[in-house]
């Protein structure tokens, strides 16, 4: 019975036995299904093995082919498999499993093009398919991709999903976008049971965000959402950003503004630093402050 060779293959899935369940597959033949091929996905997935992912992927009807994926041809050691037109479907399962080894393994240009394949078919995603893509492209520095990716999630998962929201929120900061930035913050802040430290940790990004951007205005916002969530504030990492986008305001302006105002902000906040944890973690702070003050031409 067909369940008997599903049962058969999540125990070889289980034990990693890639030539076993390759073997099981063969003798399903016409009959392998799409829950049989998931199996062999699965395990593809734990074994991080491409080539055969994108072998059992092949096989499965309706979903982009592997040269659109860009993963080549399979291993000489795999079985041979035919592509059929028709045959068993790709279901959301089968594309999760994908996009997790293209996550693991940082195929990101792979792991946006099936989610656009997915969504092109009218398969309905699960949080799990958008964190994955944002894992792979996280793992290729591809930030940009990444942040392209996090403004199309549905916003109500990011209140409720806290990996999704983490890795949006990343892409924002290492990307440079201070607005989705501080739109992804304000989701996690809806969260419940987020303790100090994640509240700081999840500012820490925002500010990175606007100090990529250089853009003061959002940054200023992002420190006084700090105020209200977690005062005083306690870590040099916000410090130090928040610092830093003073001064690259001082840096950036035509020299014949006044910057007078954004100077004496940066020392009070570095003073505040110095105040408010031990010496060796503020002077990251205060090495900023000193230093943007002399790049600006006016010693405090």
């Amino acid at each position: 019975p067909r369940e008997a060779f599903h049962a058969a293959l999540a125990a070889c899935r289980q034990r990693e036995r890639k030539t076993e369940a390759l073997a099981l597959l063969e003798r399903m033949g016409s009959s392998a299904d799409t829950v049989a091929l998931n199996e062999l996905l699965h395990l593809a997935r734990v074994r991080r093995d491409f080539d055969l992912a994108l072998a059992m992927w092949d096989r499965l009807a309706g979903a982009p082919s592997a040269a659109v994926l860009g993963g080549g041809a399979p291993a000489p050691s795999a079985a041979p498999v035919p592509a059929p037109a028709v045959g068993p479907t790709a279901d959301g399962r089968s594309y999760l499993q994908l996009l997790q080894l293209c996550g693991l393994t940082g195929r990101w240009a792979a792991a946006v093009a099936l989610l656009d394949g997915m969504r092109a078919r009218g398969l309905e995603t699960e949080p799990a398919h958008w964190v994955a893509v944002l894992r792979a492209c996280a793992r290729d520095r591809r930030f940009d991709e990444a942040r392209r990716v996090a403004e199309q999630v549905p916003r109500a998962w990011l209140a409720q999903e806290g990996e999704l929201s983490a890795r949006a929120l990343e892409a924002a900061a290492e990307a440079g976008a201070p607005k989705l930035a501080m739109e992804v913050l304000a989701h996690r802040a809806e969260a419940e049971g987020r303790d100090a430290d994640a509240v700081t940790a999840d500012h820490a990004l925002a500010l990175q965000a606007c100090r990529r951007a250089a853009d003061l205005d959002v940054g200023r916002e992002a420190w006084a959402s700090l105020l209200r969530e977690a005062s005083p504030v306690t870590d040099e990492l916000c410090f130090a950003q928040m610092v830093g986008l003073l001064f690259d305001r001082c840096r950036r302006a035509p020299a014949a503004d006044d910057h007078a105002a954004e100077l004496a902000e940066a020392m009070g906040l570095a003073r505040q630093a110095a105040a408010a944890m031990p010496a060796h973690r503020a002077a990251v702070v205060l090495a900023a402050a000193l230093a943007g003050t002399i790049d600006a031409d006016e010693p405090a």
